[in-house]
């Protein structure tokens, strides 16, 4: 039996790449290789400057640290043709673009600018035609003796978007999961095992989603990366060696500052953190309770999980209409100063009466 051929494509802020951005790489490889399959290269592929992210580097500065960073790497490549675009690019544009040049390379009729070799002996061929700069020898190589196919390489927070209403295309999803397949990592307190089970869209194509897991848990983040450069804190064993000073310059407080409470992560960020806020948000904002903030990106009614209490971080998922407490019905407010006096308030009407923590459902 022919084994598959695969090329693994990231796309994301990388605002800045992180040790996990490439890790994420080397778990996704080892899981395909033992399901069967031969992974020839791997391709990261940073967002456009208008992609209009708050705090977004500009491209050459992100396409400078992930060059920097996969310059140790045998396999894993960077993808400037995102960036160089006349604006953003949509996930599925990304993909098709990249598959359409493994495509043509049997033809070697990848680049305009390319005076191919169409004719002689493999290595010849290669030599002696233009390739993109992410496209490497081995890609190549493999792209040649049948086809590569390209799959969309991502984190569970990202895969958990194919589903956030108006986020995400229905027909994209489906070309993305139907066509390309994905191969999403798994990691702690986000199992995209869920989303295959109880999603039927994602169901429907769960025979072309690979989920990798990542056993050794590690939840360094671009969001706790920049907040800790802001900060002034080092950065050292969460980016590579070789950027530690690009993202000190960078992210430092100077140059990409933000001007929000709350710096919210990309959707395509690698093992982001949750939209909820953190205890440590909480517990500022409570004792600053004149200051009224609306925390962004998140709906205006939501579903408190289970077991939450005042100081909790918490975990919201979205729901129409009301937050049920019990037989209790509560409207939630659209600023994050009234959420959290929800929580205190409806805890203190439950305590006063079993001195026990309220359950929401």
């Amino acid at each position: 039996m022919t084994t598959a051929k695969v090329l693994l494509l990231a796309c994301g802020s990388f605002n800045p790449p992180t040790l996990m951005h490439f890790r994420m790489f080397e778990v996704a490889r080892d899981t395909l290789r033992r399901q069967g399959y031969q992974v020839v290269g791997g391709v990261v592929s940073p967002v456009h400057d208008g992609y209009g992210k708050e705090g977004l580097a500009k491209s050459e500065d992100r396409l400078e640290m992930l060059r920097l960073c996969a310059g140790d790497s045998d396999w894993i490549r960077v993808s400037d043709w995102e960036c160089q675009q006349q604006e953003w690019q949509l996930t599925l544009k990304v993909l098709q673009h990249h598959q359409n040049c493994l495509n043509a390379i049997p033809s070697c009729n990848i680049n305009s600018n390319a005076s191919p070799v169409k004719n002689g002996p493999k290595k010849q061929r290669i030599a002696d035609s233009e390739f993109p700069q992410w496209l490497s020898t081995t890609a190549v190589t493999a792209a040649l003796e049948g086809e590569v196919k390209v799959k969309l390489l991502c984190g569970a927070d990202m895969f958990q978007t194919f589903i956030k209403p108006g986020l995400w295309r229905q027909e994209h999803v489906e070309e993305i999961l139907g066509h390309f397949g994905v191969v999403v990592l798994h990691r702690d307190g986000c199992d995209p095992n869920d989303l295959i089970y109880e999603n039927d869209l994602i169901n429907k194509y769960q025979s072309n989603i690979v989920v990798a897991k990542e056993w050794v848990s590690n939840n360094v983040s671009s969001t706790k990366v920049r907040r800790a450069a802001r900060r002034g804190d080092s950065v050292k064993y969460l980016v590579h060696d070789k950027i530690i000073n690009l993202v000190t310059q960078l992210y430092s407080g100077n140059k990409y500052k933000y001007t929000g409470m709350f710096p919210t992560p990309s959707p395509n960020d690698v093992l982001m953190e949750s939209t909820s806020p953190t205890t440590n948000m909480i517990n500022e904002l409570n004792a600053q309770r004149s200051l009224v903030v609306t925390a962004p990106r998140r709906p205006p009614n939501l579903l408190i999980e289970k077991g939450a209490f005042p100081g909790q971080a918490i975990k919201v998922t979205e729901e129409k209409g009301v937050v049920a407490t019990g037989s209790e019905r509560v409207h939630c407010m659209s600023s994050l100063k009234d959420y959290v006096m929800i929580i205190s308030e409806c805890n203190n009407q439950k305590n006063q009466s079993n001195n026990n923590p309220i359950d929401y459902v």
